[in-house]
């Protein structure tokens, strides 16, 4: 699942053994393997400054939106040894988490308010640590000191989705909807889950709505979880999972048609997926649709390499 305040690559791999695709943040499918191996050159070194680099960029954002989520948001009052205590922990996620971990316990030590310290503390448990329990008991803690931070109420489902417990799971997401009915994580969380259970339609559906709601996300309330540059790379892969689920249903015109529509603006904000989204788009023409009617894989191909071409 999409990890708010973390920028996660969200990449596409390919089936071999059926006509659709799926997507996943877990690996990289062999299709892409192999765009890879038929690089000549890979400059590794310039590849480790790259990623340094954005690492750098998403501890500061976070801490950034931190500072501004004590400072201008947050009604709880937390002194400021165990404020400054949590912005140090931020800087060691990439590299060293453990490091991390121990700044962030020694933060809620310092003062038991600190519900971003607890939240960080949920975050490494269920996706660092691989323990939801203990995540679980964590993003509880955030809620009981501020009910009114939501993005506590979409990890904690997720973590009650990762136990096996679907019935705490559903009510916690009733709740984030119901106090926070402009919160779009909720509904792109269930544009994922359902795409997990192959309900297409639903999983659509749901995204777009949670693409309305970046859109019109405040900047003044409790959205601080939430950059600017971040809001549009989660709308752009939203866009990006509903092209999926049109192939996914076999609905290849729908997709290219709705690529056209995204395009524009995903050239124009350089999202990184774009060439990937292009070649799902050629090779399901050539695999599914060119042996079925060349004619319809003709036309298909030409508004395809005009995305190349722009």
């Amino acid at each position: 699942m999409k990890k708010a305040l973390i920028i996660l690559s969200i990449v596409l791999s390919f089936n071999s053994f059926s006509d659709v695709v799926v997507i996943t943040d877990k690996e990289v499918g062999n299709y892409f393997k192999q765009k890879v191996n038929d690089v000549k050159v890979i400059n590794i070194q310039s590849e480790k400054d790259t990623k340094n680099e954005i690492n750098q960029d998403a501890i500061k954002e976070v801490i950034e939106l931190s500072k501004k989520e004590f400072n201008e948001i947050s009604k709880i009052k937390i002194n400021e040894k165990s404020k400054n205590i949590f912005l140090e922990s931020i800087k060691y996620f990439y590299s060293n988490q453990e490091k991390m971990r121990d700044l962030l316990l020694k933060s809620v030590k310092e003062d038991n308010n600190n519900y971003l310290a607890y939240f960080y503390l949920g975050y490494y448990e269920q996706y660092l640590n691989n323990n939801p329990r203990q995540a679980v008991k964590y993003y509880e803690q955030v809620i009981k000191i501020n009910p009114e931070y939501p993005m506590a109420y979409n990890n904690l489902s997720d973590s009650y989705e990762e136990i096996g417990n679907r019935n705490q799971a559903e009510k916690i997401r009733k709740k984030l909807t119901s106090l926070f009915p402009d919160f779009p994580e909720t509904y792109y969380q269930a544009g994922m889950k359902y795409q997990e259970e192959k309900n297409f339609l639903k999983s659509t559906e749901s995204f777009e709505t949670a693409i309305k709601k970046y859109k019109n996300l405040s900047n003044t309330k409790f959205y601080t979880y939430l950059s600017s540059d971040l809001k549009e790379e989660y709308i752009m892969d939203a866009e990006l999972y509903i092209i999926t689920n049109y192939l996914n249903t076999k609905n290849f015109l729908k997709a290219l048609d709705y690529f056209s529509t995204v395009y524009p603006s995903m050239k124009q904000k350089k999202y990184a997926k774009l060439p990937y989204i292009i070649e799902a788009l050629e090779s399901y023409n050539e695999r599914v649709v060119k042996s079925k009617n060349i004619n319809e894989y003709k036309q298909n191909l030409k508004k395809i390499q005009k995305f190349n071409l722009q």
